[in-house]
């Protein structure tokens, strides 16, 4: 493994333990995994563990796809949605990777990322101590060459740090906001 990667993974590590707020903690984690795994473009979603469903936005740089995207996540049968994460081996997935037929009947394949000028797309499920937390996805710009198996596995071996950070996140904003 290289510096950067053993930087990156020690970073989520410490991140999770180190008390951000959830608004913060995503937008670090993405910074520190843009060096090893470069990407354009960020997403980061709260998870109900009960129904799999996103629940909330903790960061989305880009807002202009943000009601398509809102759409298709919640209505729309669609790929790599976190209840099929949470039924694969690996909590990682490329979009790119995707058979010819299945890429052609996604909508977020055909319509969303393409307006949005997306390539590529990785997607993370986040647990903690087993339970799912909230998802990940980091994306390509269209011309950027697409996530290859390295990557993806880079990412889904970052996962329990990532999910157990973000989980204590959470957690500490939920109890500051009860103090107040």
């Amino acid at each position: 493994m290289d510096t950067a990667a053993v930087v990156t993974r020690d970073a989520a590590g410490r991140l999770g333990r180190a008390g951000f707020q959830s608004a913060r903690f995503p937008h670090e984690i993405s910074s520190r995994v843009r060096s090893v795994v470069p990407h354009d473009v960020p997403g980061w979603l709260m998870l109900d563990p009960d129904t799999m469903l996103p629940s909330a936005t903790l960061e989305n740089e880009k807002a202009t796809r943000a009601r398509a995207y809102w759409r298709n996540e919640l209505l729309a049968s669609d790929v790599h949605k976190p209840g099929d994460l949470a039924r694969q081996p690996s909590p990682a997935a490329v979009l790119r990777q995707l058979d010819a037929p299945a890429a052609a009947r996604s909508e977020r394949v055909q319509l969303i990322c393409g307006q949005a000028g997306i390539g590529d797309e990785l997607r993370l499920l986040l647990r903690a101590d087993g339970v799912a937390c909230g998802a990940a996805q980091f994306c390509r710009e269209s011309g950027s060459p697409h996530f290859d198996d390295a990557e993806r596995g880079f990412i889904a071996d970052l996962a329990p740090e990532i999910g157990a950070g973000l989980r204590w996140s959470l957690s500490h904003l939920c109890r500051a906001k009860t103090r107040s």
